[in-house]
């Protein structure tokens, strides 16, 4: 969002010589409202140019009291919390203003950014709509208009706006361009990003970002000596710049170009050994290149310094354990103070370790120790009832979940988890609560979506109802195997043998080891009449199948087939 400039109605003289005329020609104990009003908003000119907007914005409400319906004042109010990012206080001021001056533009822009921003994008657009209605032309408002439509993957819709906006060829030329160029990117029109992201450079050439960016379109043209060019280009600029070195090294060793690389990467430890937080980085991405040695160096080297830094300890941890170390591991994350921020993450994956190693218990009384010191930590008690239920020890996971939410009331992950506990317990219907309160707290949230969507159809209740919990699901995560498997399920349960056969088949080719995937297909199979394929799907599913539990039922669903098969 472009900030607002604050540029007074009236000329900063002619408001000076008002007041020195209104103070010199009346007396104080009677001295006009207008006056005080004109004194008010040349004390508000000189907080703004001073910085202290909060200041500014109590005198100009002074300003207000006195004139109640002054649609300048109101645009001031709007653009003085704008620059605090007070945005709701300036969309209520702009709403105020456009209440009594309907064709006020200024303010519908303010609104349609704050609408934007609360992605009520229907609202914002009707605004920009009603502005381009009357100023085809507007770039201001073609551009913003073409932002919110990206903002809301119109893609189509977004590059036309923004097509207008760079044909205006004023200030928002140059960033329309550069929309546009991101645009296209995004939608794997690499040709066209590479045109409007060099017409953007030719535009403002000292814009790191279009740089960046159009490095990444060539390397996507799998041009890679130019997106190598322009890395080096911007560090010729910028020798400092670790962000772009950074790139420039993953991107060398990404081409087999090692000698190179491993020469930039000494450039980045060189840097790294003298800054805390900049080492911190290049470590990380040694670690991501697998030069676990070079990462483990800079952390040591970090931690000399800052040898109480939670978040190098945890980092260090995670070095030996990619090494293989793990007995390094566990000693340097117990090393992490328990009030460290970065204590909790430590104690999980000391846990996790304990457990790999197959010493449960040890990691149990861990976690339980950790929750003595600090009572109410909602990942240790997840990590314990993890733990718990790994050992078969339910009560206890249901226990410590349900005296956790007694406390810690709106958290999800917390519900969710105790709603499968509580499934596992046969206690379905409080299974289903938790993870409806769970829904509640978070619309968007995808496990509990998905569970209570496949408990409804596995419980043959609430069809449709699970049919658009699974959508929901599926729309956010739409190549997960196990969202798609549940929604074959609901129409399975439904009848719809066909629709079934078609989800089921697709969540099979996402998720083929899983054997309850390959079991609901086979199901739906059987359910067609095709016995043969649903014979194998149950086979298969045996085959996968790792604990004993389920064996006796797909044992009985193969026979079954066999004989209908025999009969046939």
């Amino acid at each position: 969002m472009a900030p607002f400039s604050f540029k007074p109605k009236l000329p900063l003289v002619l408001l000076l010589s008002l007041v020195f005329f209104c103070v010199h020609t009346t007396t104080v104990h009677a001295l006009p409202s207008r006056s005080m009003a004109y004194a008010y908003y040349l004390q508000a000119l000189l907080e703004m140019s001073s910085g202290r907007l909060a200041d500014a914005s109590q005198s100009l409400k002074r300003v207000l009291d006195l004139d109640p319906e002054s649609v300048a004042i109101m645009e001031e109010l709007a653009r003085v919390n704008t620059g605090m990012d007070n945005l709701q206080d300036a969309a209520k001021w702009a709403e105020q203003a456009i209440d009594l001056e309907s064709d006020n533009p200024e303010m519908k822009m303010v609104l349609a950014r704050f609408y934007a921003g609360e992605n009520r994008i229907a609202e914002a657009l009707a605004f920009l709509e009603d502005m381009l209605n009357s100023e085809p032309d507007d770039q201001e408002a073609l551009f913003l208009t073409g932002t919110i439509y990206a903002q809301a993957k119109d893609f189509s819709k977004a590059i036309e706006f923004l097509r207008k906006a760079t044909e205006q060829g004023g200030r928002r030329s140059f960033m329309a361009r550069y929309y546009l160029g991101r645009i296209y990117r995004d939608a794997g029109d690499l040709l066209k990003a590479q045109e409007c992201l060099n017409e953007a450079v030719n535009l403002n050439p000292h814009f790191i970002a279009v740089h960046l960016d159009l490095a990444d379109v060539y390397r996507r043209l799998g041009e890679t000596d130019r997106a190598i060019e322009s890395y080096k280009a911007l560090l010729a600029q910028q020798p400092y710049n670790l962000k772009v070195r950074e790139l420039l090294v993953m991107l060398l060793f990404e081409i087999k170009r090692e000698d190179e690389a491993l020469s930039e990467l000494c450039h980045l430890k060189q840097l790294a050994v003298k800054d805390p937080e900049n080492g911190f980085r290049v470590a990380v991405l040694c670690l991501r290149l697998g030069k676990h040695d070079d990462a483990l160096y800079i952390l040591q080297q970090i931690g000399k310094a800052y040898p109480d830094q939670g978040r190098i300890l945890l980092y260090t941890a995670v070095v030996y354990e990619e090494k293989g170390d793990d007995y390094a591991a566990l000693r340097t994350l117990k090393s992490i103070d328990v009030d460290d921020e970065f204590a909790v993450e430590a104690g999980i994956r000391q846990a996790y370790l304990l457990k790999k190693k197959g010493q449960i218990d040890k990691a149990i009384k861990l976690i339980e120790h950790g929750l003595k010191h600090r009572p109410n930590t909602a990942q240790w008690i997840l990590c314990l009832a993890t733990l718990y239920e790994d050992e078969d020890r339910l009560l206890d996971a249901e226990e410590i979940l349900s005296n956790a939410l007694d406390v810690i009331h709106n958290d999800k992950e917390l519900l969710f988890h105790y709603a499968m506990i509580l499934d596992k317990l046969g206690k379905r219907r409080k299974a289903i609560e938790s993870a409806q309160r769970a829904i509640e707290i978070d619309t968007k949230y995808i496990h509990a979506l998905n569970y209570l969507g496949y408990t409804y159809a596995e419980e043959g209740i609430n069809l449709d109802e699970a049919e658009s919990l699974i959508k929901r699901a599926l729309s956010l995560q739409p190549d997960d195997g196990y969202i798609t498997d549940s929604l074959g399920w609901v129409y399975f349960k439904r009848g719809e043998i066909d629709k079934a056969i078609s989800y089921l088949s697709k969540a099979h080719k996402l998720a083929c080891e899983d054997p309850v995937i390959t079991e609901h297909l086979g199901d739906a199979y059987r359910a067609k009449g095709m016995y043969e394929k649903a014979l194998q799907l149950y086979q298969d599913a045996l085959k996968l199948l790792k604990k004993p539990k389920g064996k006796p039922r797909l044992k009985k669903k193969i026979r079954k087939t066999k004989q209908k098969l025999e009969c046939s």
